[in-house]
């Protein structure tokens, strides 16, 4: 048991040593002298208890003294553990984001073409929406469920229907434009108007359900130790 103590407490006056030194690093521009000599002070303490083999009490006691002295020079922050807690969440975040990219990126289907097979991102027509599209609560959970999501474009300015183009970088949508303003609407969305029209504020370019279809998962690992086999879909490429 009092080998045990020996050894908690010079793990704790080295821990101690740690973080003075890095008080040192982020702070010693800004510290005034006299809170340098005095974390200096508390650590040379330290260093000789720890050098001399001194007992568990002479160690702690050591320790606990650099801890007010860092305490004097770097009072805590407020919301300490909330920041704390930020950092975490961050970290895992990034983690979480560089594991889905590099290792179970699922790549996103932009147009229907491949149907039967695979459903990529369509949509169909409908003026009418349930209960279920009007209540953001239950709108989300059905889009979590099911992958649609009710969608409604109305004019927000009134202008000249200029009529709709499509986007490289995107082809999952397509961008009609009215006077100065234009609007994002599915690929596969029908024109309601013939360019040149003019268009009142509210009039309605397109209502309807625009669902996610089927996502593919780029396997960046598995093809570097086997065939495929026919039958099998892959994603060589997400550009």
């Amino acid at each position: 048991m009092q080998w045990n103590r020996l050894r908690r407490a010079r793990k704790r006056a080295r821990e101690a040593l740690q973080h003075a030194k890095h008080l040192r690093r982020m702070r010693e521009d800004i510290l005034t002298s006299a809170q340098l000599n005095d974390v200096a002070e508390a650590e040379r303490r330290i260093r000789d208890a720890l050098r001399s083999g001194a007992g568990a009490e002479p160690l702690d006691a050591a320790s606990e003294l650099l801890y007010e002295a860092l305490g004097r020079a770097a009072p805590p922050r407020r919301a300490a553990s909330l920041r704390e807690h930020a950092e975490v969440l961050v970290v895992a975040v990034a983690v979480a984001m560089a594991f889905r990219t590099y290792f179970l990126q699922p790549f996103k289907i932009p147009t229907g073409s491949m149907q039967p097979t695979l459903y990529g991102i369509h949509s169909r027509e409908d003026d009418n929406p349930g209960i279920a599209d009007r209540v953001l609560p239950l709108k989300v959970a059905k889009w979590m469920i099911t992958g649609e999501w009710y969608k409604r474009v109305t004019v927000e300015v009134p202008g000249e229907y200029k009529g709709i183009r499509f986007l490289n970088d995107d082809p999952s949508v397509a961008i009609a434009q009215v006077g100065p303003i234009q609007y994002k609407l599915p690929r596969d969305a029908r024109p309601r108007f013939r360019p040149g029209a003019y268009l009142e504020y509210g009039t309605l370019l397109w209502a309807g359900y625009v669902t996610a279809g089927d996502h593919v998962f780029v396997d960046r690992v598995r093809w570097n130790f086997t065939r495929p086999k026919r039958g099998l879909v892959m994603v060589f490429t997400t550009d």
